[in-house]
């Protein structure tokens, strides 16, 4: 609901559109209605259209006017609008000299009135000589006339509504008689968010944009004027700067001479080493070997007695539970190539495990998989 004292100030600044001209809304009888904000546009001077939106359209002023502009019978004419899901409702009426903040049409107002608590029903009301009609179905508005009539009040009412409903698509509404109050009435009715997409507000892009620039023109001259006095001292500071980190920059360039010939000596020597390791050990690294082969022994509760390594064979002494799974762990190794037994496996009197010398010929290794000293 619109707050009170908001209400009030509404009410006090709104004016009708009739075909009798435009008058204020508390003074129907009084001619004219200067320096009113608001208008309310009666439905005897306005086209009413439903039109049922294409998918995904976004409305806005430019593109009702670009695509149903052309619907208006009025050779100059003003539109305002109201979208409900996928229809939207349109109100063409003639264009007027005055400019109104907001314009609301009256079969908006009666239907937000009567729409949301009587979804389906015809609304009438009469006025003077007229009866206006708005014909409300599935909660939206989908028509409003206006009918002259010469005789009394309840009678052209009742006639124009049985006029209406020998549409047989109308003859079930239910029918409500607006009260001559029900503008006051839904205008106290409505929330204010119905009313913010009937804001009209027009700009002169041009000359805003002129008054704009002379607001802001000498305050923005005299920060122009600060920003570049302190850029201009900043330059200077980070130019000494610059000019003394290069001269710090020379002289630690002489004193690390030696260090870099030092430096690149050393390079030398490593390259030296690396490509001799990497021509002369070909074969896995042994305490590397070594380890795999204690973590498998040890897995089987042996021990190693001895072990002897050549370039390219190792020899290991052992003591184990069962000497072939021993060998066929150690096939599975990617060092050895080959793994044989040399001599017997006999049994050690000592500790009653198996006793033999296990030989292993090397793999020769990849670049990637040389000596890793």
């Amino acid at each position: 609901m619109i707050p009170f004292g908001f209400l009030q100030y509404l009410l006090r600044q709104t004016a009708v559109l009739t075909a009798d001209g435009v008058h204020a809304l508390d003074a129907p009888g009084a001619a004219g209605a200067e320096n009113k904000r608001i208008l309310i546009v009666d439905s005897e001077v306005s086209f009413f259209k439903v039109i049922e939106l294409p998918h995904g359209a976004r409305v806005t002023r430019e593109f009702v006017e670009l695509n149903y502009l052309h619907l208006s019978p009025f050779e100059e004419a003003e539109f305002c609008y109201a979208r409900a899901k996928k229809h939207l409702l349109l109100w063409f009426y003639p264009a007027q000299q005055d400019r109104y903040l907001l314009v609301i049409p009256e079969g908006y107002l009666v239907w937000k009135k009567v729409g949301e608590s009587r979804p389906d029903a015809i609304c009438a009301c009469a006025v003077q000589n007229k009866v206006k009609l708005f014909v409300v179905r599935g909660g939206l508005l989908r028509a409003q006339f206006v009918k002259a009539v010469f005789q009394r009040r309840e009678q052209a009412l009742e006639e124009a509504i049985s006029w209406l409903k020998k549409d047989s698509s109308l003859d079930g509404l239910d029918t409500v008689v607006l009260e001559d109050s029900f503008l006051h009435q839904a205008i106290k009715a409505m929330e204010v968010r119905n009313l913010v997409h009937f804001i009209r507000i027009e700009l002169d892009r041009g000359a805003l944009f002129t008054r704009a620039a002379n607001a802001v023109k000498w305050p923005l001259l005299l920060l122009l004027s600060a920003y570049l006095a302190t850029g201009y001292s900043m330059y200077w500071g980070l130019q000494r700067e610059v000019s003394n980190v290069r001269g710090e920059m020379a002289q630690l360039q002489v004193v690390n001479q030696p260090l870099k010939k030092r430096i690149e000596a050393q390079t030398g020597i490593h390259k030296f080493w690396e490509s001799f390791s990497s021509s002369e050990n070909v074969y896995p690294y042994f305490p590397d070997i070594l380890d795999q082969v204690a973590r498998i022994i040890a897995e089987q509760n042996g021990s190693i007695t001895h072990a002897r390594f050549a370039e390219n064979r190792v020899s290991i002494g052992l003591l184990a539970d069962n000497i072939s799974v021993l060998m066929e762990q150690f096939l599975k190794l990617s060092c050895f190539e080959k793994v044989t037994v040399n001599g017997a496996v006999s049994k050690d009197n000592r500790t009653g495990k198996e006793k033999a010398l296990i030989e292993g010929a090397l793999r020769r290794g990849t670049k990637d998989q040389l000596a890793n000293p």
